[in-house]
């Protein structure tokens, strides 16, 4: 029996739901002319029965395979695909190769077989279009630098990846202001169905309620809230999610700094260790910590 459900969405898209060991979603579409998988789980254990489930509902139809983003939980059954077209955003393969080893180390336990690095084999930088099937691919970075979305045009169905997610958005990137303007980018399509890669069928509302809350990170990390949380942020969960943004946009910011300044010295390794050092500091003490440690 497979390990997922599969939720029919639209009138040609699907959504392969795994509840374990946290809900993750891959997006399929049953397209004329491909058969689309977009992002692939845990390892090839789950990728591959996702695959054979996907084959045998559009018989004889060749693979495209899309990782949305270079994190883990996106990418780790790559290695399910070997020779078949694996499509994703230009920056994805030197994101993958820069949080492999760290990202396997942390979480290892959740993979789903024996994983190998399989890096995407073809990329695009703002827009990619199989127009015979009605499927677009679009940059929209914020979670990640390297973020996108797939629409499937004929049925009106947006894939935002980890654009869209409940109860507030996570941010490893260095801009709230660019994600909320990914988020636009989605709205102008305007899909008939949201969907996205931990939650399934989103609400419309959904969008304004995440850029709302990008554009108070970003005012928070300028210093220009008000003391108090607003709605969005009432439950526990969001409020932790909050801080850890604050603590990410702050150290990737730190290391576009460090980037700028050393050029070919820089030293990611040092920079991930010293990163770990100071998690728990508040930005502004994360800033100054950076700026003594590296010489901003």
């Amino acid at each position: 029996m497979p390990s997922f459900e599969f939720e029919s969405v639209g009138t040609r898209c699907g959504l392969a739901a795994f509840a374990k060991p946290f809900p993750i979603c891959l997006f399929l579409v049953f397209g004329e002319n491909r058969t689309y998988i977009v992002d692939t789980h845990l390892g090839p254990e789950t990728a591959s029965r996702v695959r054979d489930f996907a084959q045998a509902r559009n018989p004889g139809k060749p693979l495209v395979v899309v990782n949305t983003h270079a994190h883990w939980d996106h990418v780790w059954g790559n290695c399910a695909f070997i020779g078949e077209t694996i499509v994703a955003h230009e920056r994805c393969p030197a994101l993958m190769r820069t949080w492999w080893r760290r990202s396997t180390a942390e979480y290892g336990d959740s993979r789903r077989g024996d994983i190998v690095m399989t890096p995407p084999t073809l990329v695009f930088s703002d827009r990619l279009a199989f127009l015979d099937d009605g499927v677009e691919l679009f940059h929209t970075p914020g979670h990640t630098e390297d973020s996108i979305s797939v629409f499937s045009r004929p049925d009106s169905v947006m894939f935002t990846g980890d654009a869209l997610e409940r109860p507030i958005p996570s941010v490893d990137s260095v801009s709230p202001d660019v994600f909320a303007d990914s988020l636009a980018r989605i709205a102008s399509y305007g899909a008939d169905i949201l969907t996205a890669g931990h939650d399934g069928v989103v609400p419309a509302g959904l969008l304004a309620h995440n850029t709302a809350y990008l554009r108070f990170l970003e005012a928070d990390l300028e210093g220009k809230n008000p003391a108090e949380y607003p709605a969005f942020l009432s439950s526990d969960h969001a409020i932790e999610k909050h801080e850890v943004n604050r603590r990410m946009v702050t150290i990737n910011r730190m290391e576009s700094r460090e980037r700028e300044k050393l050029g070919a010295a820089f030293d990611l390794q040092r920079h991930q260790v010293f990163a770990s050092e100071v998690f728990e500091m508040e930005p502004a003490e994360i800033r100054a910590a950076f700026e003594t440690a590296f010489g901003l």
